[in-house]
């Protein structure tokens, strides 16, 4: 259940080791867990490239740390750097 492995995450990370495939393929699952638990980015499968970059956009909206977490070739990337540099000055 989301809501249960969410509200698990929020209190403890180690619940990420619970958490089944299926709801880490889904990118709202992810962001709501980004949320309360940022460094779920670290430790989540991003792949492809283009998925990696719509969850990162949206959790660079939330916080501008969540940049640390991208790829490399991400990191690289002009237009989510701006996004960092604008979320930060907000």
């Amino acid at each position: 259940d989301p809501e249960i492995a969410l509200a698990a995450l929020s209190s403890d990370l180690a619940a990420l080791d619970f958490v089944g495939d299926q709801l880490w393929e889904d990118d709202t699952f992810v962001l709501k867990a980004c949320a309360s638990q940022l460094s779920v980015l670290e430790r989540v499968e991003l792949r492809p490239l283009s998925r990696e970059r719509r969850i990162m956009q949206q959790a660079l909206r939330m916080n501008w740390n969540a940049l640390q977490y991208a790829s490399l070739e991400l990191r690289q990337d002009p237009d989510l750097c701006l996004e960092a540099v604008q979320q930060h000055r907000r």
